[in-house]
């Protein structure tokens, strides 16, 4: 077991918080100064592996040294565990509750990384030559591939633009995660055309993200792409991607973004780097995920995409975000509501036949008794059956929706709806691009009861009513 090797040089060990005194007098925070960056550093190999936890008497030491109580007797449990970790990760806080932050522990053969040094059979530790090739992390190789290193700078809020956008005539936007990361992009595509009305704008997605991005009024070309998520960085695919990006769209990007805020599982940022383009915009994500460096192939950094549409617009952005219909899409779905019950309120109902609907069906039967609701049901093919139960069940004061329409007019039933409860993509995404307000349901509430959830639907109700 080892501690995770391929550490940058730069910022390896941790060290307190410092200041130095400038020659005019005032001090300044050492760790504001724009020091190089772990990915810098890796381009040129000024990589190292540090064995700081390799032998119990290390362990020992730090024990007394550091005042770490207990440091043998966790490193000793780290190992116990580790032997039976496989190919997976460990939380490094998990056993030593002195470390803080997300780093994570994995045995070296499964990480890529042949070690320096290494334990004989009676169990001496010697540095010799690594068995097989350069002693790199998947990160490593990746970047020393991929050119000259770039001086990333961080877009802060409310200061102009570090580039001119008046020379922008080219836009690439790469939305690979879904038809959710496209829906939650809706507003950024917007802002963006607003920022550069007279820009070509290619987005580049997956084929789930097809439908929602067909009827984008502001997108000149789209481009679709197999989802990549879940794979390593040197898997075929991605290489097969990479080299497909660099062929078709090098040098055609005077800006690429990516705004997606998180992982970057889809390797989107290695992708923009691909395409060649000089600016690269994306959301900070800080953190090697499985041997990635994602702001390694940034330009540009931000802590959420609505600072990055500041970086391009000259007022203030806005982000919200928005679906769009065709009128066969709106016909289709005013077609639909004309054959339900007229009642005051239309609450949507997301079923997936993945989550199961008990609680659902409990809720619909309490919501029909008001009188004042309709029901309209929404959801994946795989939840008709479902649908067709709690129709039965409802009667009169429900429209059963699921399967009747295609994303066009899902999206504009969604829309004359005037609260979303349930779950389930895309019916979920589409709510809450369209602002629908979730009542009752969604990751703070865990997993309520029929119950708690018509409490909730009547409390807003009664508060609707009073406006």
């Amino acid at each position: 077991m080892a501690v995770p090797a391929g550490r940058l040089l730069a910022l390896a060990c941790p060290a307190p918080a410092g200041a130095a005194r400038s020659p005019t007098g005032p001090e300044r925070d050492l760790g504001a100064a724009n020091p190089f960056l772990h990915e810098e550093t890796a381009v040129s190999g000024l990589v190292f592996q540090h064995f700081a936890y390799a032998t119990r008497q290390q362990v020992a030491f730090k024990e007394i040294y550091y005042g770490y109580d207990g440091a043998v007797g966790r490193w000793e449990s780290l190992q116990a565990a580790g032997r039976s970790v496989g190919n997976g990760t460990l939380p490094l806080r998990d056993f030593f509750p002195w470390v803080t932050d997300a780093a994570t522990v994995a045995r070296a053969e499964h990480a890529l990384v042949e070690p320096l040094a290494r334990p004989d059979a009676d169990g001496s530790w010697g540095f010799v030559p690594p068995a097989r090739g350069a002693s790199t992390a998947p990160a490593v190789a990746l970047l020393r591939n991929s050119g000259p290193a770039v001086r990333r700078r961080t877009l802060v809020p409310g200061e102009p633009p570090p580039f001119p956008t008046d020379l922008i005539q080219s836009v690439g936007v790469f939305l690979l995660d879904g038809a959710g990361a496209a829906l939650r992009a809706s507003g950024v595509l917007r802002e963006l055309r607003r920022a550069l009305p007279l820009a070509r704008i290619t987005v580049f997605a997956t084929p789930d993200a097809e439908a929602a991005l067909a009827l984008c009024p502001y997108v000149n070309q789209r481009v679709t792409l197999p989802s990549l998520t879940g794979r390593a960085p040197d898997d075929a695919l991605v290489t097969a991607v990479r080299e497909e990006i660099g062929q078709q769209f090098s040098g055609a990007f005077d800006l690429t973004i990516n705004p997606v805020r998180g992982e970057d599982a889809s390797f989107a940022n290695r992708l923009m780097q691909d395409t060649g383009a000089p600016l690269r915009l994306g959301c900070r994500v800080g953190r090697p995920v499985r041997g990635y460096y994602a702001d390694a192939f940034l330009t540009h950094v931000a802590p959420a995409p609505a600072v990055l549409l500041g970086a391009l617009t000259a007022g203030e952005a806005d982000p919200a975000t928005e679906v769009w219909t065709s009128p066969a899409g709106e016909r289709a779905a005013a077609a639909l509501l004309a054959a339900g019950v007229p009642a005051r309120w239309r609450c949507a109902v997301g079923l997936s036949a993945s989550v199961g609907t008990g609680g659902l069906s409990e809720l619909c039967r309490r919501l029909a008794a008001r009188g004042d609701t309709a029901l309209v049901l929404v959801g994946e093919e795989a939840a008709r059956g479902a649908a067709a139960r709690i129709a039965g069940e409802t009667g009169g004061a429900c429209l059963n929706a699921v399967g009747r329409l295609g994303f066009d007019g899902l999206c504009a039933l969604l829309r004359r709806c005037d609260l979303f409860v349930g779950t389930g993509a895309p019916v979920e995404d589409i709510a809450m691009a369209a602002k629908l307000p979730m009542v009752g349901t969604g990751p703070e509430h865990g997993a309520p009861t029929a119950e708690a959830m018509e409490s909730a639907i009547a409390a807003w109700l009664a508060d609707r009513a009073r406006l």
